[in-house]
C-alpha cells in the first residue's frame, strides 16, 4: 500500500489511449526520435560503484561536433525514483531539449539504483549520492569537457543530495559555477497531505525491517495497478504533489509510467523516514554504537547548510506540499549563498518534472541566468506561458532553527 501511494501522482489520465514509441525506448532511443545527438559516459565512484550519465552535446538537427566545443556545461539531477530519462519524455519540449536548444552542453544524471545505474549494493541513501555519486559524475563532466566549473540543476532530491555535498566540502564547491534548486528540500517535518504517512511509526518499522534492499524498481507492478483504478490514482495525486493545475499532459502518461519509479533502495527510504520524523537535515543515523563507530559520535553529524558559498537561484511553489514554501522561505531563503527566487503560485511539486510549460517558465530562464553569467553567447526570452511568477524577496536573515549554526560566510558572484 505505502509503495502504491508513493507513485499515484503518475496516474491522472486514462493512458490507454495512443501508444508512443517513447514507451518501450531507452534515453539513447528518445534523443534519436527527436532528432538529438546522445553520448554514453560511465562514471566510477569512490566506493566502487558505476554509474551511466547521459549527454546531449548539440541542440536539435546537429552531430557531434557541433558549434562552440566551450560551451556551458549543465548536469540535470533527477529526483526520487526518477531517472534521466524523465527529463526527454514530454518530446521536443522536455526540459533536456529546451537547455540543448538553448546552446547549452547538457548531461542528465543516473544515481546508484536506478535503471541506468544499478548497484553493486543497496547499502546507500541520499547520503552516498552526496558523498561519492555527485563528485563522480561532476568530475566526469569536468575531465570529458575540459570546463573548470559546471552548473547544476537538480530538482527534489535533486537539491537535497546538492545540499549535502556542499555544506560539508568547500573543495568540491569550486567546482559548481551556479547551481538551481527546483522544489529545494531541505526539511520535510511539515509534509502535508498523503505523503505525511511516511511519518508514521508503523511504515519506519517496515522499512527498517527490510534492511538492505532495492525498492519500487523498473516493473514493480505500480503502472498496472494504477491502469485498473483511474479515479482513485487521480485523487491520490493531488494529495501527494499539490493541486492539479493543468500542466500535466495526460495523454503522455503511458510513457511516464513505463520509465518511472526507476529504483532506489529501502535504505535510502529508511533515511527519508529518519529524516521526516526528526526534522533534522543530517547523515543517516545508525543508532548511537554505530554513529560512534562510523561518525565519532552518537548523534549523526548535521549537514550545516549555512556554510555554502555556491550562488544558489530558487525555483518553488506556493502550493507544494513535498517542498513546503514555508520551509523554503524560513530555512533556505534568508542564506546568504542565495541569489535569486521565484515562486510559482500552481505549480504542484511535479510540474517542475513533467509540467508542459515548465520549459518556458523554468528551464529557458535557468538557460538565461547561465548565459548571462557566461558571457561569451547571448540570452534568449522565453515564450511566455502568462504564469505570474514571484520574484521573492529575501527576507532578513535571523535565527529559525538551532538546529542550523550562523557561520560568517564569504560571498561569490
Amino acid at each position: 500500500m505505502y509503495e502504491l501511494v508513493l507513485v499515484l501522482f503518475l496516474a491522472v489520465g486514462n493512458v490507454l489511449g495512443q501508444v508512443f514509441p517513447e514507451e518501450t525506448l531507452n534515453p539513447r532511443g528518445i534523443a534519436g526520435l527527436n532528432g538529438y545527438a546522445f553520448e554514453d559516459h560511465v562514471a566510477p565512484t569512490a566506493d566502487g560503484e558505476v554509474l551511466h550519465l547521459h549527454r546531449l552535446p548539440c541542440s536539435r538537427g546537429m552531430m557531434v561536433p557541433c558549434g562552440d566545443p566551450n560551451k556551458p556545461v549543465v548536469l540535470l539531477q533527477h529526483g526520487l525514483f526518477s531517472s534521466s530519462i524523465d527529463f526527454m519524455e514530454n518530446g521536443p519540449e522536455s526540459p533536456a531539449f529546451a537547455l540543448a536548444d538553448a546552446g547549452l552542453d547538457v548531461w542528465l544524471a543516473n544515481v546508484r539504483g536506478n535503471t541506468f545505474s544499478p548497484p553493486k549494493s543497496w547499502a546507500y541513501s541520499f547520503q552516498e549520492h552526496a558523498t561519492y555519486d555527485i563528485p563522480a559524475m561532476v568530475n566526469k563532466m569536468m575531465n570529458v569537457t575540459g570546463a573548470p566549473s559546471i552548473y547544476y540543476i537538480g530538482y527534489s532530491q535533486g537539491t537535497t543530495m546538492m545540499f549535502a555535498r556542499l555544506a560539508e566540502d568547500p573543495i568540491f564547491a569550486t567546482k559548481i559555477r551556479k547551481f538551481f534548486a527546483l522544489a529545494p528540500v531541505v526539511h520535510v517535518n511539515t509534509l502535508k497531505g498523503a505523503a505525511a504517512i511516511f511519518t508514521n511509526h508503523n511504515f519506519a518499522k517496515e522499512i527498517k525491517k527490510r534492511g538492505s534492499r532495492p525498492y519500487l524498481q523498473k516493473g514493480s507492478g505500480i503502472s498496472k495497478t494504477c491502469k485498473s483504478d483511474w479515479q482513485f490514482c487521480s485523487a491520490m495525486m493531488k494529495s501527494i504533489v499539490g493541486p492539479d493545475s493543468g500542466r500535466f499532459n495526460t495523454s503522455r502518461a503511458r510513457i511516464y509510467m513505463s520509465h518511472f519509479p526507476a529504483g532506489s533502495s529501502t535504505q535510502n527510504m529508511a533515511h527519508w523516514v529518519q529524516f521526516m520524523r526528526s526534522g533534522i537535515f543530517r547523515k543517516y543515523d545508525w543508532g548511537p554504537k554505530g554513529n560512534i563507530k562510523r561518525y565519532g559520535q552518537s548523534t549523526p553529524p548535521i549537514y550545516d547548510i549555512s556554510q555554502i558559498r555556491v550562488p544558489t537561484h530558487l525555483y518553488y511553489s506556493s502550493v507544494d506540499p513535498l517542498a513546503l514554501a514555508t520551509d523554503v522561505e524560513k530555512l533556505i531563503l534568508p542564506q546568504k549563498f542565495i541569489k535569486s527566487s521565484k515562486k510559482y503560485p500552481t505549480y504542484n511539486h511535479a510540474d517542475f518534472l513533467w509540467g508542459t510549460t515548465a520549459p518556458a517558465d523554468v528551464y529557458l530562464d535557468i538557460a538565461n541566468v547561465i548565459k548571462a553569467d557566461d558571457r561569451r553567447i547571448p540570452s534568449i526570452l522565453p515564450p511566455s506561458s502568462n504564469l505570474n511568477v514571484a520574484k521573492v524577496p529575501k527576507p532578513k536573515r535571523k535565527p529559525y532553527n538551532t538546529r542550523f549554526s550562523r557561520m560568517p560566510m564569504g560571498r561569490r558572484s
